[in-house]
C-alpha cells in the first residue's frame, strides 16, 4: 500500500497541484465567510474547475510561470464567485501566497532537519506543518481582514504593499531553488512574516483612518441636523408670534374674513404634523419628522413607502444614522434644484428575502462615480461623504450599498442578507 501511495505521489501527481491546493485553501480562508455571488454552489463549482484545469496546467515556459499563472487563475476563482471588488481580491490573495510560501518553507526546514524514511512520511510531516501554520495564519492575520471584505487603503500604499510582497515572496523562491540551505529558509520565514505584518498592520490603520473620518462626518452631520432643528423651532416660533397677534387682532376686530388668509396658512402648518409618518419604528419616525418639519419650509416633498418591520434587525441608532444621513445627502442635493424639482423618495421593503432599502432624488447633474462613491469637492459636497458612513453601517450587517444614476435621477439601495424572523430564532 505504501509502496502505491509512494508511486502514485512520485509519478502519478503533479507537483504543482500541491500549490494549486495550498494557495486555494489558503483563500478559502479568507472568502468563506463572505457574500458568494448568485448561487452557494457557484465557489465549490469553480474550485473543482481550477484544480481540474491545474492537473492538466501546461509549464508556460518553466515551473516559476505556471505557478504565477496558477495564482491568478486562483484569484480569478474568488473574484468571479465571491461578491468582492478587485482590490479585496488582490489583497486576499497576496496575503494568501505569502501565508503559502511561509507554510512552505517551514515544512522544507522540517523535511531537511528530521530524518525520513520515506516519501510518502516528507510529505506528512509536511502536511502537518501545513495545518499548523495556517492555523495560526487564520489566528494572527485572517480574522483581521474586515467582516465586509472591502479593504480600506490608500491607492498608492496598496500597490506598493502588492508589488512588494509579491516580488519578495515570488522572487525569493526563485532564488532559493530546492538546494537553499536551513539558514536561508528560516531567513525566508522571518521576512515574509515580516511582510504580513505590515500588510495587515497597514490594514488596521487604514480602518482606523477610515472610522475616523466617519465620525467626524456624523459628528459634522449632527451639526446640520441641530442647525434643522433650531430653524423648525424659529419657524414654530414665528408661526405662534403671528398667531398671537392675529388672535388679538380679531378679537378686537372680530372680523375673520380679514384674518382667513392667516388662518388658512396656519392651518397648512398644522396639517405637517398629520404627514408625519407613523411607520411603527420610533427611530424611523423621529428621523422622518425631523426631515418632513425642514423640507416643509425649505419646498421638498418627501413620499415614502415604508414597512417598518422589514429593518426590525437594525439597532435604532444604526437606523437614525442610516436614514439620517441618507436623507441629509438627499435634501443637500435637490436644494440645489428648482423647487418643482425638489422630490425625494423613500422605499423600504422585502425583496426575496432580503431586506430592501431604495432612497432616491432628483438630481440634475448627477456626479461622477469613482469606486462606488461619488467624486466630489469641498465646495460641491453633493451626497457628500455621508455615504461612506452609510456603506460602513451597511457593511456591518453583512450588506452591500450600491448607487444608481439614472437621467435626472440619483438613486441609493442597500441590501441586507436575508434576517431570520424572530419567531423562527425563539
Amino acid at each position: 500500500m505504501m509502496h502505491y501511495l509512494e508511486l502514485f505521489l512520485r509519478d502519478i501527481l503533479p507537483f504543482h497541484m500541491f500549490f494549486s491546493v495550498q494557495i486555494l485553501a489558503a483563500e478559502l480562508m479568507f472568502v468563506l465567510p463572505l457574500k458568494k455571488r448568485g448561487s452557494r454552489l457557484k465557489l465549490p463549482l469553480f474550485c473543482l474547475l481550477y484544480l481540474i484545469i491545474c492537473w492538466f496546467h501546461p509549464t508556460l515556459g518553466n515551473r516559476f510561470v505556471r505557478v504565477f499563472c496558477i495564482f491568478l487563475e486562483s484569484m480569478l476563482v474568488l473574484y468571479a464567485a465571491v461578491d468582492l471588488p478587485m482590490d479585496s481580491v488582490l489583497f486576499i490573495g497576496i496575503a494568501s501566497y505569502a501565508i503559502q510560501n511561509m507554510a512552505f518553507q517551514t515544512g522544507c526546514i522540517f523535511m531537511a532537519l528530521l530524518p525520513l524514511q520515506s516519501l510518502v512520511m516528507g510529505y506528512v510531516i509536511s502536511g502537518i506543518v501545513f495545518v499548523i501554520l495556517y492555523v495560526l495564519g487564520y489566528d494572527l492575520f485572517v480574522r483581521r481582514f474586515p467582516a465586509g471584505g472591502k479593504v480600506f487603503i490608500q491607492k498608492k500604499v496598496y500597490y506598493a504593499l502588492t508589488i512588494i510582497t509579491l516580488a519578495f515572496v515570488f522572487v525569493r523562491s526563485i532564488m532559493l531553488g530546492e538546494g537553499a540551505s536551513v539558514s536561508e529558509r528560516i531567513f525566508t520565514v522571518l521576512s515574509i512574516l515580516v511582510v504580513l505584518i505590515l500588510q495587515f498592520e497597514t490594514l488596521r490603520r487604514s480602518e482606523i483612518e477610515e472610522e475616523n473620518a466617519i465620525i467626524v462626518h456624523l459628528l459634522a452631520q449632527e451639526q446640520t441636523r441641530q442647525k434643522m432643528l433650531m430653524e423648525n423651532a424659529e419657524l414654530i416660533n414665528m408661526k405662534s408670534h403671528d398667531l398671537k397677534y392675529h388672535i388679538d387682532k380679531y378679537k378686537q376686530e372680530n372680523n375673520l374674513e380679514a384674518h382667513a388668509g392667516f388662518f388658512r396658512e396656519v392651518e397648512d402648518a398644522v396639517n405637517i404634523y398629520d404627514r408625519i409618518a407613523r411607520t411603527g419604528s420610533s427611530a424611523l419616525d423621529a428621523v422622518l419628522s425631523e426631515k418632513f418639519l425642514y423640507c416643509e419650509a425649505k419646498g421638498i416633498v418627501i413620499s415614502y413607502l415604508i414597512d417598518a418591520a422589514v429593518i426590525a434587525f437594525l439597532d435604532p441608532s444604526d437606523i437614525y444614522s442610516l436614514f439620517g444621513n441618507a436623507l441629509d445627502n438627499a435634501i443637500e442635493s435637490v436644494l440645489k434644484e428648482k423647487e418643482e424639482n425638489r422630490l425625494i423618495s423613500v422605499n423600504v421593503r422585502m425583496v426575496k428575502e432580503c431586506p430592501n432599502i431604495v432612497i432616491d432624488n432628483y438630481c440634475s447633474h448627477l456626479p461622477e462615480l469613482k469606486n462606488g462613491l461619488p467624486v466630489t469637492t469641498k465646495e460641491e459636497g453633493m451626497h457628500g461623504y455621508g455615504l461612506r458612513s452609510i456603506r460602513y453601517i451597511v457593511q456591518k450587517y453583512g450588506g452591500s450599498m450600491q448607487i444608481g444614476l439614472s437621467g435626472h435621477l440619483f438613486t441609493l439601495t442597500l441590501l441586507f442578507p436575508p434576517v431570520i424572523p424572530v419567531s423562527q430564532e425563539n
